[in-house]
């Protein structure tokens, strides 16, 4: 009967929400709470901003540009593994909008492990239904996706980019959404073992 109950036990963990958000940036990368829009011009900033979109979100076969971990995609679009993701994901979006502006690098890592990244302004299209509630999204601009000059390279929970923007003038807000598998949220472990204990003194009480 212990197995019985602790098997309960790891149904009551699965069934504990869980989530994957950022934990850090370095370089020219901020993180920041979800916008109001980020359509062209919305966020003008020397910084790209990062910030956390849906968690614990059914993905059933979304396209991605990059589906390898780890991998590095560079101008071009050179090193692309294009495929689809499927399973519960958690969702995160990557922003630089500073037409004319120096070319930026830096790394934003999450806790969870990155499974996909979409880069392309079509893939981008497809997967903004993952996007944060309240933020509106360019849906159909064809400048919107990363413009595949630099480069773009993920490893376990860490990506990594170089972004080199577009002249001053032209519309071309460089966009990325990542997608990472969801981690239990704090707690879940001790509320699985809790679960346990109880599932065993109900069965010794009923002896």
């Amino acid at each position: 009967m212990l197995r019985t109950a602790l098997a309960s036990a790891v149904v009551l963990a699965a069934a504990i929400p869980a989530s994957a958000s950022i934990i850090g940036t370095t370089g020219s990368a901020q993180q920041i709470a979800a916008p109001p829009s980020c359509f062209p011009g919305a966020l003008i900033n020397p910084l790209v901003q990062v910030w956390d979109e849906q968690q614990g979100r059914p993905s059933s076969a979304t396209l991605c540009d990059m589906t390898v971990n780890a991998s590095i995609v560079t101008t071009g679009g050179v090193g692309a593994t294009p495929g689809v993701i499927s399973g519960v994901v958690d969702s995160h979006f990557i922003h630089y909008d500073f037409p004319g502006g120096p070319a930026v690098s830096g790394t934003v890592t999450f806790s969870g492990t990155i499974v996909g990244v979409a880069y392309q302004d079509q893939f981008l299209d497809l997967s903004d239904g993952f996007g944060a509630f309240g933020t509106a999204y360019p849906t159909g601009f064809t400048t919107r996706g990363w413009n595949q000059v630099g480069s773009i390279a993920i490893s376990g929970n860490t990506l990594s980019f170089n972004f080199v923007p577009n002249a001053a003038g032209l519309i071309d807000p460089e966009q990325v959404r990542v997608f990472t598998q969801p981690v239990p949220t704090p707690g879940t472990a001790a509320l699985a073992g809790l679960g346990a204990l109880a599932l065993i003194r109900r069965h010794r009480r009923s002896k």
